[in-house]
């Protein structure tokens, strides 16, 4: 007998589906990201889930104050490093450098 619901939990999916970049309709939230040291904008990044900022997904910032050079443009101080999180290009945050507001 054949599956009815192809898609369900436990399923592989079609090539090149990955609920992580798809969404699957999860709310997402923009959140300001600032320098710790001398409180200048860095990012607006949309977030899903609970937690802290670990990561940000390049894909996912509205807006970037800094033209992707992970320096603050104020002080001048590293705040993130570029790395690769499933499959998608992402900058790692060191953290206590930066604080998150709504």
């Amino acid at each position: 007998m054949m599956n009815p619901f192809p898609l369900a939990f436990g399923h592989v999916g079609p090539i090149g589906y990955c609920p992580m970049v798809m969404g699957l309709g999860r709310k997402t939230r923009t959140i300001r990201v600032y320098c710790a040291a001398c409180d200048a904008l860095l990012y607006k990044y949309r977030k899903g889930g609970p937690g802290r900022l670990v990561k940000c997904f390049q894909d996912q910032i509205v807006q970037d104050q800094t033209h992707g050079d992970l320096h603050c443009p104020n002080c001048g101080q590293e705040f993130a490093r570029e790395t690769m999180a499933y499959g998608r290009p992402a900058n790692k945050i060191i953290q206590g450098r930066v604080t998150v507001r709504r």
